[in-house]
């Protein structure tokens, strides 16, 4: 019976150690000598809500192996910024029959200059999936091969990378690359991501394409020319965040569907305006003024986008539509024909669109007024009634905005980017909205919190106290809140949109009161001194990659617990002879069972 007790005892301690190295079902780790091993017939956890086990050793991370496992979840190695190489091999297992690599895999390895994958041979997977912003900031890897198994290439798997080239094994069925390290599907016939630090400064896309993924061309760096192809469609999204485009060009053999003048992108009949070349230049020299021309009658999606250069954009009387997001980040004024019937400039110079006598709508503040308060300076006041989404992104010399009774609708996402502002201000008497102490709401919702307000704390109204019943925070309501280094948020607050506190620097402690999940995606990206999140038991608040524990407030302080691996022998090892102490110190125990 001792004996039996005895083993008992020695399998149990075994357990526990395992359990103390283990990274998700069937998948365990061990840190040595700086190498990061990850092993097992299983996969990682998804670790884009909790920390990994390796997160406090991360700094001794320099190298990651994956040895045949199945598949790696989200976020495995993100954050890690010492690591320089990669080597995974995955493994098909009956249980697990597809690959994946998890969305943000490797976000922020940014000293990681090579990933080698290697995986069985394509017919024993059912479907081997590249996930989105898998390279997100790492600024030192250059280049990536798609192994020959991979078949899905999620959109935005790319984006945020600093890659130079894509290449696609051999052997791999889905997808091809051309000599520029350009990714294409296998017929070249969609375009799925040109590199974004690709070197060249002018590309022609291959006649045999005809489509292109939304992502295509975002965020690409240095092209400067861009030729279509002749059977080419058009994808709005494909080449937003392009600084240094100067022209579009079309093939010598034409193209049905789009004309260009002046290295501007329409539609064939010219009566919708696709996309102005960011940095367009006149006489040698960036533009700083363009007039749409007459026969145009839409300025269709993120057509201006980012043109930081324009300064005036002139309007005919034939323009009918403007999208909300034609005009982000630009333009200093408009001008406006006097015979146009759908279109202002207001005296304050924002431009406003005219549906009816009753009905006016603030389409957009110039991005780059200098003016300091917006009150409204319409010839008629009564008549605006609306303020579009959008209308006042990227004011940045806004202090006050001032909101009469006559507004009736104001889309939550007007005052963003507005990094000045200390006040939203509603006249008594508007039914629609409120403001308390400069803080802008509509109905339930906390519409703004001004970026510039002052003080250092903030607690969200509780209905007891204003009559009003908040249940949620919009999208980027924090934004930009930088002089703010704690919030409190009452129980009745049951959803915060994503990145509702995107880029509060100075934001140090969050306290939710609730009981429910009200957490956006994203809520608190790039809040780097959130180190305190107190939340209900058992609740994880998504920290937006800032990389800092979540506690419950019931838990001890920071500080009051350990701040390293305990498994951690201090040199970046945490190598099987710190697993197997508990291992050891049982055995101890069995065999003075057994033996006395």
């Amino acid at each position: 019976m001792k004996f039996v007790f005895a083993a008992l005892i020695v399998l149990a301690a075994f357990a526990v150690a395992e359990d103390k190295n283990k990274c998700g079902p069937d998948c365990t780790y061990s840190l040595d000598n700086g190498v990061l091993t990850l092993s097992g017939q299983g996969y990682t956890d998804d670790f884009c809500e909790n920390l990994p086990p390796w997160w406090s050793d991360r700094d001794k991370i320099t190298s990651v192996v994956v040895d045949k496992l199945s598949r790696l979840e989200g976020c495995s190695f993100a954050g890690l910024t010492k690591v320089t190489t990669v080597s995974i091999e995955l493994k098909h297992q009956p249980t697990y029959n597809y690959g994946k690599f998890g969305e943000r895999l490797f976000e922020g390895c940014s000293s990681l200059t090579s990933v080698t994958i290697a995986g069985e041979s394509l017919s024993k997977w059912e479907d081997s999936t590249f996930n989105k912003e898998m390279f997100k900031g790492c600024s030192s890897l250059k280049s990536i091969s798609i192994p020959s198994f991979i078949t899905i290439i999620q959109e935005n798997a790319f984006t945020g990378s600093s890659l130079e080239r894509i290449t696609v094994e051999q052997g791999n069925t889905k997808f091809s690359s051309d000599e520029s390290g350009v990714l294409f599907d296998s017929d070249e016939e969609t375009l799925i991501r040109y590199p974004p630090a690709a070197t060249a400064t002018a590309y022609v896309i291959p006649s045999t394409v005809t489509t292109m993924n939304s992502d295509a061309f975002n965020d690409v760096l240095l092209l400067q020319t861009l030729t279509l192809s002749k059977e080419q469609r058009w994808e709005e999204s494909a080449f937003r965040h392009v600084p240094g485009l100067k022209e579009f060009k079309l093939p010598s053999e034409g193209n049905d569907r789009f004309a260009v003048e002046d290295g501007v992108l329409f539609d064939s009949n010219k009566r919708t305006l696709y996309r102005y070349p960011p940095a367009k230049e006149c006489h040698g020299v960036a533009c700083k003024t363009y007039e749409i021309p007459g026969s145009v009658t839409n300025i269709d999606k993120y057509a201006f986008e980012g043109c930081s250069s324009l300064e005036t954009l002139s309007i005919l009387s034939g323009l009918y539509q403007i999208h909300e997001t034609a005009l982000d980040g630009c333009i200093t004024a408009f001008t406006v024909a006097e015979d146009s019937s759908n279109f202002v400039v207001a005296k304050d110079g924002a431009l406003l669109r005219i549906y009816n006598k009753m009905e006016t709508e603030v389409v957009k503040f110039p991005a780059k007024s200098i003016a300091t308060e917006y009150n409204f300076a319409h010839p008629d006041d009564t008549s605006v009634t609306s303020i579009r989404a959008k209308a006042f992104e990227g004011c940045t010399s806004l202090t006050s905005i001032n909101i009469p009774t006559n507004v009736t609708k104001i889309d939550h996402s007007a005052f963003n980017g507005c990094t000045s502002l200390t006040a939203v201000n509603v006249v008594e008497g508007n039914s629609h909205f409120k403001s308390l102490a400069g803080v802008f709401f509509q109905g339930d919702v906390l519409v703004k919190y001004p970026a510039k307000k002052a003080g250092a704390s903030y607690s969200i109204p509780t209905e007891e106290e204003t009559g009003l019943r908040i249940t949620e925070i919009a999208s980027k309501a924090f934004e930009g809140c930088n002089l703010l280094t704690s919030v409190s948020i009452h129980k009745n607050i049951t959803t915060i949109k994503d990145e509702a506190f995107k880029d509060c620097s100075s934001l140090a402690t969050v306290q939710y009161f609730g009981n429910g999940n009200p957490g956006g995606l994203d809520s608190f990206v790039n809040c780097p001194k959130v180190g305190k999140v107190c939340v209900p038991e058992g609740y994880i608040v998504d920290l937006g990659f800032c990389y800092k524990p979540v506690r419950d407030c019931s838990k001890p302080e920071p500080g009051t617990e350990p701040t390293s691996n305990p498994n951690s022998n201090g040199n970046g090892s945490s190598s099987s002879a710190a697993v197997v102490l508990p291992s050891l110190a049982a055995v101890v125990v069995a065999v003075f069972a057994l033996f006395f």
